[in-house]
């Protein structure tokens, strides 16, 4: 599930927002994506996902990371739009699962707010196709933009076996 915003930088709309609820259970795996991203002046949408229970499993043979993304891209003016997760009952990233809002540009990344009424457990890392990337929870900017900030309200917290989460900066704040 795609909304993305083109154009180049002196292209101004903005993206479109990805808004799921869900009864029961979201089982991302082998590549599957949601994602808002801008590539233009305009700001992507933002992500918002109500479920009972969501696994986000990059184990497979994908050449695609497996997850839930916001970006700014490098040919972008536009701010990221922010991911919004209602989580009913346990949020678990495993395998390189990953939940990341990342600049690559003059403009923000967008921020990660988390509620689960159970438990968020990230735990390891995947080694498919030689790729140890952690599971991860990251908002990130790599140029100018601000990074965002990460938010997570749950009764029980596991981090394990590599998985992590992350605020990183290369040239300006990170987010808190």
């Amino acid at each position: 599930i795609s909304s993305a915003t083109y154009g180049g930088p002196a292209s101004e709309g903005a993206g479109g927002e990805v808004n799921l609820t869900i009864t029961d259970s979201l089982d991302m795996q082998g590549g599957g994506q949601i994602r808002v991203d801008t590539w233009s002046g305009g700001n992507a949408g933002n992500v918002t996902i109500s479920t009972h229970n969501l696994l986000i499993d990059g184990k497979g043979n994908s050449p695609f990371a497996t997850g839930i993304f916001s970006d700014a891209s490098d040919s972008s003016n536009g701010n990221g739009g922010d991911i919004n997760l209602i989580v009913g009952d346990t949020l678990t990233l495993q395998n390189s699962g990953q939940i990341h809002a990342e600049s690559w540009s003059v403009g923000d990344a967008g921020s990660i707010n988390i509620h689960s009424g159970g438990a968020v457990i990230i735990v390891g890392v995947g080694t498919d196709n030689d790729d140890l990337q952690p599971t991860s929870l990251a908002v990130s900017s790599m140029m100018i933009g601000q990074a965002g900030d990460i938010q997570v309200t749950t009764p029980y917290l596991q981090l394990s076996d590599g998985g992590g989460i992350f605020a990183t900066s290369n040239m300006t704040s990170g987010g808190n």
